[in-house]
């Protein structure tokens, strides 16, 4: 029988991309792995199937999360300066 190298072993914690690009950090575990005759690798989480692009490590998905929450801060950090120097500038009118 042929080995394949998959990026995902079955019991691997990984998070679907999408999610940590939002913020959000939902790692699960592989349940199994399904390899096609073209080579298409996909690995099932629950009762869904994913495609390796689709999926990052436990590691990855929280180092994306924390980028996307270092953007959401530095935003709100932005909005709250403007708001700020409105409310003093209404003070002294």
């Amino acid at each position: 029988m042929k080995s394949i190298e998959t990026k995902f072993e079955i019991g691997d914690l990984v998070c679907p991309i999408y999610e940590a690009e939002k913020g959000e950090v939902d790692c699960r575990e592989i349940t199994g792995i399904i390899i096609h005759e073209n080579g298409d690798t996909r690995y099932i989480i629950g009762a869904l199937q994913y495609r390796e692009d689709q999926l990052v490590s436990e590691i990855q998905a929280l180092e994306i999360a924390i980028k996307y929450h270092k953007r959401q801060e530095r935003m709100l950090q932005e909005v709250f300066a403007e708001k700020a120097s409105a409310q003093i500038l209404k003070t002294y009118e």
